[in-house]
């Protein structure tokens, strides 16, 4: 079958919940209470123990066929400038920090009055040209946009066997 990643995602999404979902009734309903005098039989759960364990087992089986073969699209599919799909997921964060430093950068003031002791002025003086740091947080933004829109794209259109 033929699914893009976003689909995949969805899907993967789908098996997770169908897992906490059996995961929870089994913790529900693999034991049970009965007082004395009570038909235990009446009151037993419809849990059968080889039902569920089957039926976790195939939602694992299927979960780690699936990512697989996401891991496989994102480790042979080029998003730009030769960058993986995996190699742009690394480098997007890493992008993502260094935008947030460049920022406290670009809005440092060139002169800045620090601290008053006495007599005495102190001011904190930048060892850069904040234009350079607002130069450099533009292009990183773009740089972030970029490849956020490539990937969002590829994870849209692009499809991959499973």
């Amino acid at each position: 079958m033929k699914i893009t990643s976003a689909e995949a995602n969805k899907l993967l999404k789908k098996l997770e919940d169908n897992r906490d979902k059996l995961t929870r009734m089994e913790s529900e309903d693999c034991t049970f209470r009965a007082a004395v005098g009570e038909n235990v039989d009446d009151l037993r759960p419809d849990y059968v123990f080889s039902e569920t364990q089957e039926a976790l087992n195939a939602i694992n089986d299927q979960t780690i066929k699936l990512k697989h073969a996401i891991n496989v699209f994102n480790v042979t599919t080029y998003v730009k400038d030769g960058l993986t799909i995996d190699q742009a997921l690394i480098k997007l964060p890493m992008l993502n920090n260094r935008k947030r430093q460049l920022n406290s950068m670009r809005l440092m003031p060139e002169k800045k009055r620090y601290t008053i002791q006495g007599n005495v002025i102190d001011y904190m003086y930048t060892s850069y040209d904040p234009a350079e740091a607002v130069d450099a947080y533009a292009k990183v933004s773009d740089e972030i946009d970029e490849l956020q829109l490539a990937l969002d794209t590829i994870n849209h259109t692009k499809e991959f066997e499973f």
